[in-house]
């Protein structure tokens, strides 16, 4: 016997999409701005009482396209449905669609019981309610519950197209906001885009509403005239949407915002993202125009400039000129943040103390050096940057050259190219020359393992044993330890007979919590499965032997590997196969990026 099913949607449903996706007062209301903006709307008043109460309502209108019946009943009415499908972009202004597919309509829902819709489409008007307690019948599914709809012809002249939401019953956890936060929060929401304008109580939002420092601009261009606005520096990158300014004449945005072409000098001003503002240029008008080239310098449209204006040029040069002016003064300003936040580091401060006096002023000098170069870089470069420095300052790896440095004869030159040479590194106070010397000795192993013959102990092991950072960035650290060596070669020799000279190459002791085994193989071997249980037996060995070693990671690295011991499951218990192929690539393409960086060409 067959039969069919078919799911069963109540009025909790609402509850779910509403409440629980929306139930934050500018979030909902962001939700059905989303919607007027989709809609091709070019403004949207926002009327929010200064009290909530039983009796208050919320009010969004817009001038948008409105809504027909149909599409109220074939669209608007079904929730969730995807009624973008092929639609990207609205249908006057283009603009890419950004409301939340087939859920953010009932947005309202989350701070309100009740949503009454009234829109108008080509000279139609409809009215319906969408109200929780009316949809929430003992017995009936959602689509089972009437809404009524009033449908009736606007009054000549015929009324313009646009939605007006009232929000009524509004739910007890909703309390107001006050009109400056409600602007804000829609500034980070939806920034500044065409032909588009947000009003909370009749207040329209601006780059003012934007936390941060003010710059009153007021100016005069040579031979055309005065420009008068303000800039806002944002606190962080991510209050500002789209950063730039916004060129108005007659009050009415023309062009923007933008940063225009600061950015196309060889130069990235990264700080310029926190940069809005609006600047009114009088002499850009086209009233009043001294000549009949002036007439056609703002386009039929109202979308732009002419571009070749004499008078937008000058314009361009000047507001080019403040951009960059601003952005300059704001990377001294970061990069002196930037260096006095790293050298209050407590980690950093605890190892520059362990220095001779002279090599702390080195470190600070290089810190100094790098800091600039960073403002370039976005927040994630910068940060690479940063950990890298970090690294090396908190590694025993710095500190142990310098004392090595301390103890020299520094007039035997061989002998500090020796000390040097040892720990891999030729300039510790250039960053850059540190790199590219560990990229030579990345060059160096490619070509060691590229010699099939090569031998484990004399070629590998040596550049290993002085170079574990070709492993792992952490592990820039001693050589291997050859107590830990020597304990596992012992209970080996007592465990296992005939494997006395089964040990591991290297055996590395990062901390009293920390422990890495690493296994080499020559190129010519294939590890197979006796290998990896090789070095399993380590581990256990060494888990019994050091009791406060919380993590033990192995290394098994070799040329070839046979099927069998391949498994991605091993890394979840600390046990990595690498190939010395993958070993190079890896490290190339960490260092590689990290170079490119400190040269800004990232």
């Amino acid at each position: 016997m067959n039969d069919k099913l078919n799911f069963i949607v109540t009025s909790r449903l609402l509850d779910h999409i509403g409440l629980a996706m929306y139930s934050s007062l500018p979030k909902a209301i962001s939700e059905l701005i989303a919607n007027a903006y989709d809609a091709d709307a070019t403004e949207v008043e926002v009327k929010i009482p200064k009290k909530i109460d039983e009796k208050s309502v919320i009010i969004i209108k817009d001038n948008g396209n409105g809504m027909s019946k149909e599409f109220i009943s074939e669209c608007y009415m079904k929730i969730g449905s995807n009624n973008r499908k092929g639609k990207e972009i609205s249908k006057k202004f283009k603009r890419p669609l950004i409301g939340s597919k087939g859920i953010g309509k009932l947005a309202g829902l989350g701070i309100a019981n009740s949503m009454c819709i009234e829109t108008v489409n080509n000279g139609t008007k409809c009215k319906f309610e969408i109200n929780r307690t009316k949809l929430d019948i003992p017995g009936k599914n959602l689509e089972a519950v009437d809404i009524p709809l009033t449908i009736e012809k606007t009054e000549e002249p015929k009324e313009p197209n646009g939605t007006i939401i009232c929000l009524k019953e509004l739910l007890p956890h909703v309390s107001t906001m006050n009109d400056e936060e409600l602007r804000r929060f829609f500034v980070k929401e939806f920034g500044f885009p065409e032909n588009f304008s947000i009003f909370v109580n009749g207040q329209r939002y601006s780059p003012e509403d934007i936390h941060g420092d003010k710059i009153e601009i007021k100016d005069k261009i040579d031979n055309y005239g005065e420009v008068i606005g303000k800039i806002t520096i944002a606190k962080e990158p991510k209050d500002v949407k789209k950063p730039g300014i916004v060129t108005k004449v007659r009050g009415r945005r023309v062009l923007g915002p933008t940063l225009f072409d600061i950015n196309s000098h060889g130069h990235q001003y990264r700080v310029a993202e926190r940069i809005i503002g609006e600047i009114e240029v009088p002499f850009l008008d086209p009233g009043k125009s001294e000549g009949k080239l002036d007439e056609f310098i703002i386009s039929t449209s109202r979308d732009g400039f002419n571009l070749n204006h004499p008078k937008f040029i000058a314009y361009k040069n000047w507001v080019e000129n403040k951009l960059i002016e601003i952005s300059r003064d704001l990377e001294n300003e970061q990069a002196e943040e930037r260096k006095k936040k790293f050298l209050q580091n407590k980690s950093i401060q605890a190892n520059l103390k362990k220095l001779p006096t002279e090599m702390q002023e080195k470190i600070k000098k290089l810190i100094e050096e790098v800091i600039p170069k960073l403002n370039e870089l976005s927040q994630k470069d910068a940060i690479t940057i940063i950990d890298f420095l970090i690294k090396s300052m908190e590694s025993s790896e710095i500190v142990s050259i310098l004392k090595k440095l301390e103890e020299a004869d520094t007039g035997d030159i061989q002998k500090l190219a020796n000390i040097l040479g040892t720990w891999g590194i030729y300039e510790i106070t250039s960053t850059a020359e540190h790199i590219r010397y560990r990229l030579s000795v990345i060059d160096k192993f490619e070509k060691v393992i590229e010699n099939i013959k090569s031998l484990e102990y004399r070629d590998i092991h040596k550049l290993l044993e002085n170079n574990l950072w070709l492993l792992n960035d952490n592990y820039t650290l001693y050589a291997s330890n050859n107590t830990l060596k020597n304990t596992l070669s012992n209970k080996i020799t007592k465990k296992i007979k005939g494997h006395e000279k089964d040990r591991p190459d290297l055996i590395v002791k990062t901390s009293s919590e920390k422990v890495i085994i690493i296994e080499l193989k020559r190129p010519s071997h294939k590890i197979v499965s006796k290998d990896f249980a090789q070095v399993s037996e380590y581990k256990n060995i060494i888990k019994t032997s050091q009791p406060n070693a919380k993590l033990i990671e192995c290394y098994l690295i070799g040329n070839e590997f046979d099927e069998a011991v391949r498994s991605p499951d091993y890394e979840k218990i600390d046990m990595y196969l690498r190939s010395y192929s993958e070993i190079v690539q890896e490290a190339k393409e960490r260092y590689k990026d990290i170079l490119s960086i400190i040269h800004g060409q990232h």
